[in-house]
């Protein structure tokens, strides 16, 4: 029978080495797609997310918060700061005749509120 041996060093070596290169790596390709440029340009220039939640000074990618891109429809988190305060914005879109759209955006408030902004 397969018995766990004790890991020796060059084990944990490259465990360590190879997890954070390979979240950097998803981290890079992720900011890079199309999908995200056009999630991030929605909650960054919309007129709808200014006029819910005022005009967008500054939108961070929430990359431990989740996101999903595939198969066409994708998901993305941000938090958004304005002069009304910082939102948590989530953000589908779906890729329609080979450009992604925005389908709706969930705005979130400190307070717990949501709106959501209906595109589609």
């Amino acid at each position: 029978m397969w018995t766990l041996s004790k890991p020796k060093v060059r084990h944990l070596l490259a465990l360590v080495i190879f997890v954070p290169l390979l979240l950097l790596t998803l981290y890079f390709v992720t900011i890079n797609s199309d999908d995200y440029e056009e999630a991030l340009r929605f909650v960054s220039e919309d007129a709808r997310v200014a006029n819910s939640i005022g005009r967008v000074s500054r939108a961070d990618f929430k990359f431990w918060s989740g996101f999903d891109s595939g198969g066409g429809i994708a998901h993305y988190s941000f938090e958004a700061a304005t002069e009304t305060g910082v939102f948590g914005i989530k953000v589908r879109l779906k890729k329609i005749s080979g450009s992604w759209r925005v389908e709706a955006a969930d705005i979130h408030a400190r307070d717990g509120t949501v709106k959501r902004i209906a595109v589609i």
